[in-house]
């Protein structure tokens, strides 16, 4: 069961989308996108795609896991230079993936005589009609409102947080009922997009009081949440699951509930430390066992899992290998989620993806699931308020609370 077209079947069911309509087009894009990549690796095609930055290739090799009949380049600062090396007979199918950078690719390509297709014609076909790049889904301004609260940072990629934060300030702000219950219904739609049920729960017991399909979209919600639930604990895989709560310092593990409630019933490493503060570096030091300079550790760009003694006998114990993060970038393609997440992805997304894998995954699996924004900078989380969105510290305080709380 996917559990992400359940949930967005009942969102589209309810038109609970309606203030954000390049949703809709978006996911008809990736449903696409996902559906052609299947039928490569079916037929086993030799097929090249043409993207504009790394962010087009990683979705698409993380869609395909990496096979080998799928390559990518990317046509980046319009380095001619880039296409000019491709030797293009190799290949039986030519996509063009951009959007963004078609014009100069596809005259490029015209000049040469080389056949290509452009994935933009593609969707048109399935009644998908776009006027930017399919993964692009933000509001206009929330970039801009970005740089305005966290000047001179560049991790702009997925601000659905700030507009979440921006919808309740204005909810908070209107007068008419009208004003109110749009930016409410702006509101839920954003919290399920998140996958941020509790807070979504919220903005459903406002809504019905003003139309009944609030009321029947919360019960067919919850009706999955369940079936999701039931599906889970019948399961008789001895999945394994590493929760990686990034920059979150142990000391402030005592005001997190849940940890300690965890930590009373399970075994706890007391004596376990890392030789430095760094994600990737310590990724190092756990599953490679290694220093970052005294091993020269330092110089290692990607995992192999190979290299590792930990991930190697999981291997052995027939242990699927699955990261979930916006970050962790180091493992092959085979051994990420299918689903791309952005570096400031909430961690009920990463959560979210979790669940789809457990329901889906048949083979018994080491998880690495990883949280990043709400408790590393720039702290972005359903919590944020007026008082704490220019106040670093205070911010962390409430996303580090709300991911454990």
């Amino acid at each position: 069961m996917d559990i992400n077209k359940e949930l967005d079947d009942i969102i589209f069911k309810y038109d609970l989308d309606r203030c954000y309509p390049k949703y809709r087009e978006k996911y008809k894009a990736e449903a696409v996108l996902t559906e052609m990549i299947s039928e490569i690796c079916r037929d086993k095609i030799n097929t090249l795609c043409v993207c504009a930055n790394m962010l087009e290739v990683d979705i698409i090799k993380q869609i395909s896991q990496g096979i080998v009949y799928i390559e990518c380049i990317s046509f980046k600062n319009k380095d001619f230079n880039i296409l000019e090396n491709v030797q293009w007979e190799k290949y039986n199918k030519i996509y063009i993936v951009s959007y963004e950078q078609y014009a100069c690719i596809s005259e490029w390509l015209s000049e040469q005589n080389i056949h290509y297709e452009w994935f933009y014609d593609i969707i048109q076909e399935y009644g998908c009609f776009l006027d930017e790049d399919f993964y692009k889904f933000n509001i206009d301004e929330s970039e801009q409102f970005f740089v305005n609260c966290f000047p001179g940072k560049e991790e702009r990629r997925n601000n659905i947080q700030l507009e979440l934060y921006k919808c309740q300030i204005e909810y908070e702000k209107a007068q008419e009922f009208k004003k109110k219950s749009f930016e409410l219904e702006k509101c839920l739609f954003l919290s399920l997009y998140m996958r941020n049920f509790a807070l979504a729960d919220l903005y459903f017991q406002k809504l019905k009081k003003v139309d009944l399909r609030f009321e029947k979209s919360n019960e067919e919600i919850n009706d999955l949440l369940y079936k999701i639930k039931e599906i889970i604990n019948k399961k008789q895989n001895k999945d394994i699951v590493l929760y990686w709560m990034d920059a979150i310092p142990y000391e402030d593990c005592g005001d997190m509930h849940y940890v300690q409630e965890q930590m009373r019933k399970s075994v706890v490493f007391e004596n376990a430390f890392t030789s430095t503060p760094y994600t990737f570096a310590t990724f190092k030091n756990m599953f490679l066992g290694k220093y970052i300079v005294d091993d020269r550790a330092y110089q290692i760009r990607n995992i192999n899992i190979s290299d590792s003694e930990t991930l190697t006998l999981l291997k052995e114990q027939g242990y699927n290998i699955k990261s979930i993060s916006g970050y962790m970038r180091w493992l092959n393609y085979e051994y990420c989620s299918v689903k791309r997440h952005e570096l400031l992805d909430s961690c009920s997304i990463i959560l979210w993806d979790l669940l789809n894998n457990l329901v889906n995954e048949e083979r018994k699996t080491f998880y690495i699931v990883h949280m990043l924004v709400e408790g590393h900078y720039p702290f972005l989380s359903s919590q944020m308020s007026q008082d704490s969105i220019k106040n670093n510290r205070l911010r962390y305080i409430q996303g580090r609370n709300w991911i454990l709380s």
